[in-house]
């Protein structure tokens, strides 16, 4: 169970988990008479030394509930033979009396009911009408096949084993084609003609590419490697992708870019896709138990296949297994998934049709669907192909239904306050309104669920999110490089609001999108402000987690019309800083090369676009530079922005390599004759300066690329200067220094001069004087001292949307980066708020 703070202004904020708090609860009760709706009575024991819920109480998140139903699901199928006599051998014929040779891969045609398969006979033969005949010879021991474009037509893609080649068979002319491979195994890229391959056992295609020669994925059963063919207008080429699976057999397109793969020596089926991103499904251990994707437990997994609605899986101990994604639930997580058999005698090798649970397969390896839903197994050491039927219905079946085409609802809480969002959805929590002492129990509170028929048991992750007064601010770990490397265990990572695709949308934050959220400010009411830049907006989120729009209402929308916020129009939004009473914020509009003010108009609903007033104040527009009056002055693409105690603006110019200060000169802040602009330090010529690194005072300072800028309380400001891969300091009075970083590459280290960084776009600095920054071209958080020492907060070092602890939590574009009061690090990574706590496991 974890703990966070709720919001207001403690003086830090932590997760707690392990031994730090623990639940105690009664058995479930009946609630309100409704047959499927029970009462669970929990109190929240405090094992630590803070106070739970001092201020504002706590809220109680309820993670995804794993189902238990009734998994073996054998009783409701049954297993029939509808190719082969069970002899080795080649013969054609009737499609009973035919004769097989350790068939390994199998396809339907819905065009005329036939079905393709191949194997050990190096032979691609059909079954149609009840006949069967030899198509194409001398092709190998064909493991896999697959349709182009996924659906029946005349092309087959084909992986054979021992021939180490990739074949396209064309049933117009009954012919292969040979794409790659030279016949001898090796692991040489390039040309398909030169390529060579190293048992290629399982091939799938790449969705998105060209639809005539599409891009396809070969999976090396021996070596684990993952090798991709890609059409060059002639032939195809092959690369090897860097990384690998273990012990691969079957592999599958889920769509969206994923794949599933079985792997088949550490027992699991994996989804990954082709930047490295993968999750697996399995413990680990030999075994046949089902259970969530965390549980179930493989014997060896062979071959795949998916719906849309399920993955099959067969295995060698003769089971036909099924995956189902439980409700709304996220591919992407283990625990998402729902295990059971369907068909098979667990090691009960051998022959034998009939009912799901008496049927005895050896060796099943491939699969495929037919029009009716059935599977069609590729069973290697009988010789055949078998097929297995749900009593009505199609796959997948639930619960033991009789083959229903939709699963039991899971168990879902019936009483949650609201829903915070996370990486996997909406997650439900119920906020209570209570302290709870160190070494203290609370009341008892009633959790009320929605059971449905036939769950047998279930089980849940509660999270309690509590404000406290003494914890640390997220921890970070010392990774020497040069490959990027995850941060912290003791770090968490979750969305605060938005989600993996941009969009535009207000409300509550479990439902908002965004569009590259790229800067934050928050002002003293702990109001956070969000420059959304691809959507060209100005958002407000409350601490009640309610966000708006305040300038820039219609997303994507490119202008430099001032006015009020319903109307007024940007050409991007970089950098926001505000006011502490929120209700002046100052923005930079890049593109349009300008200085923009939004005004609160009185005291009116601040969450009303044209309640907020919108105006110029510096900038022509041009791409140049030029000091003096606000409506004389020139930027070049400002970047970052931050507002001092005493009313002055200091901004970033990445395209000028400078930074400029913005003094005001009159009461009326909102024109351009209240403004003078003046260089702080940076480059002073005119046009687009080229970067450099130098330090010193004044104009003899250089950047390369200045883009997110933060102010200390000591009145320092830090610069991400993303060019040249440093961060810079500068003093009030302009004199600019090198605060860490040595060029590109990754590395932490004890003095910032030897530390390296990559593209950083922002930083942030807290009470304490540690700087963050949003280490983009690294996809990590990394943490500066006030010393200069250099560490990893969080993320894996490579690109990916994953929420979690901070050495397994994954950003893909990292913008902006802030941290509110309590020492939380708020994050715009993509369409995504990200936020990065510090997580404590004991209870000392």
């Amino acid at each position: 169970m974890t703990v966070t703070p709720l919001g207001g202004n403690p003086a830090s904020r932590a997760i707690f988990t392990g031994t730090a708090l623990a639940f105690q609860s009664g058995d479930l009760l009946s609630d309100s008479g409704e047959l499927t709706r029970r009462k669970l009575n929990v109190s929240l024991r405090n094992n630590t030394r803070e106070v739970v819920g001092a201020s504002g109480g706590f809220k109680v998140m309820f993670g995804a509930f794993s189902t238990g139903l009734n998994s073996d699901l054998r009783a409701d199928t049954v297993v029939s033979t509808v190719v082969g006599s069970g002899a080795s051998g080649s013969a054609d014929g009737p499609a009973l009396g035919a004769s097989l040779s350790s068939p390994h891969s199998v396809l339907w045609d819905n065009r005329d009911n036939s079905i393709f398969f191949s194997g050990y006979n190096q032979s691609l033969r059909v079954s149609r009408n009840g006949f069967v005949s030899t198509l194409i010879t001398s092709i190998g021991p064909v493991t896999s096949m697959v349709w182009r474009n996924g659906q029946p037509n005349d092309i087959i893609y084909a992986a054979s084993l021992n021939t180490h080649k990739i074949y396209k068979l064309d049933l117009s002319t009954n012919t292969a084609i040979l794409l790659a491979g030279t016949g001898t195994s090796g692991a040489d890229d390039g040309p398909g003609a030169t390529a060579r391959f190293n048992l290629p056992y399982s091939v799938a295609q790449i969705p998105n590419t060209d639809s005539t020669n599409p891009d396809l994925l070969v999976s090396e059963g021996t070596t684990g490697k993952l090798r991709r063919l890609t059409w060059t207008g002639s032939s195809y080429n092959v690369s090897t992708l860097p990384f690998t699976n273990d012990a691969p057999r079957g592999m599958i397109s889920l769509g969206n870019g994923k794949f599933a793969v079985s792997e088949a020596f550490i027992r699991k089926v994996s989804i990954f896709d082709l930047s490295g991103n993968k999750i697996s499904i399995g413990d680990g251990n030999s075994g046949s138990d089902n259970g969530n994707g965390t549980q179930v437990s493989f014997f060896e997994p062979i071959g795949l296949l998916y719906d849309g609605k399920a993955i099959y899986v067969s295995e060698s101990n003769g089971l036909i297994r099924q995956l189902t994604l439980q409700p709304s639930g996220n591919m992407l997580f283990a625990e998402a998934w729902q295990s059971s058999t369907i068909a098979g005698v667990d090691q009960g090798y051998g022959f034998a049709d009939g009912p799901g649970d008496q049927a005895k397969f050896l060796g099943p390896v491939c699969m495929a669907m037919d029009t009716n839903g059935s599977i069609l197994v590729a069973d290697s050491g009988n010789s055949r192909i078998r097929k297995v039927t749900p009593d009505s219905g199609r796959f997948p079946i639930f619960n033991g239904d009789g083959g229903a085409s939709s699963g039991v609802d899971s168990v879902r809480l019936a009483n949650p306050t609201d829903f915070v969002p996370t990486d996997g959805g909406p997650t439900p929590y119920i906020l209570e309104n209570k302290t709870v002492q160190p070494s203290s129990s609370s009341e008892l509170t009633p959790w009320s669920l929605i059971i449905p028929a036939g769950v047998k048991s279930f089980d849940f992750v509660v999270t309690i999110e509590a404000q406290t007064d003494s914890a640390a601010p997220p921890d970070a770990v010392f990774n020497a490089g040069p490959n990027p490397a995850p941060g912290s265990a003791r770090a968490i990572v979750r969305t605060l609001t938005g989600a993996t695709s941009a969009g535009y949308s207000n409300g509550n934050v479990s439902g908002a999108l965004f569009a590259s959220p790229g800067a934050f400010a928050y002002d003293a009411q702990g109001v956070l402000y969000v420059a959304d830049s691809v959507n060209r907006s100005v958002r407000r989120i409350t601490s009640s987690g309610t966000v708006s729009t305040i300038a820039g209402v219609v997303p994507g929308k490119s202008g430099v019309a001032d006015g009020l916020g319903s109307v007024a129009t940007f050409g991007s939004v970089n950098g926001i800083a505000v006011s502490a009473s929120g209700s002046e914020l100052y923005v930079t509009d890049g593109f349009n090369n300008r200085i923009r003010r939004i005004a609160r108009v009185g005291d009116l609903d601040p969450a009303q676009p044209f309640n907020w007033k919108v105006s110029t104040i510096a900038g022509t527009g041009a791409a140049d530079y030029a000091n003096g009056p606000g409506w004389q002055s020139k930027f070049n693409k400002p970047w970052g922005i931050v507002l001092t105690s005493g009313g002055e603006l200091l901004v970033s110019e990445a395209a000028g390599n400078r930074i400029r200060r913005l003094t005001p000169t009159a009461q009326d802040l909102s024109l351009s004759t209240s403004w003078t602009v003046s260089l702080v330090a940076g480059d002073d010529s005119s046009g687009t300066p080229t970067g450099a690194t130098t330090d010193g005072s004044g104009n003899s300072a250089r950047f390369g690329e200045p883009r997110g800028i933060t102010l200390a309380a000591s009145g320092e400001l830090y610069v991400a200067d993303f060019g040249n891969h440093l961060v810079r300091k500068m003093t009030s009075a302009g004199v600019v220094t090198t605060f860490a970083g040595n060029g590109i590459g990754y590395g932490d280290s004890d003095t910032g001069a030897s530390a390296l960084f990559s593209s950083p776009t922002d930083v942030a600095v807290d009470r304490a004087g540690y700087v963050y920054v949003a280490d983009s071209g690294n996809y990590l958080i990394r943490r500066i001292s006030p010393a200069g020492s250099v560490r990893t907060v969080a993320g894996f070092g490579v690109a990916g949307t994953a929420d979690g602890p901070g050495n397994v939590a994954r950003f893909s574009v990292m913008n902006g980066i802030e941290l509110n009061s309590a020492g939380d690090v708020i994050v715009g990574d993509a369409s995504r708020v990200r936020l990065v706590q510090r997580l404590i496991s004991s209870s000392g």
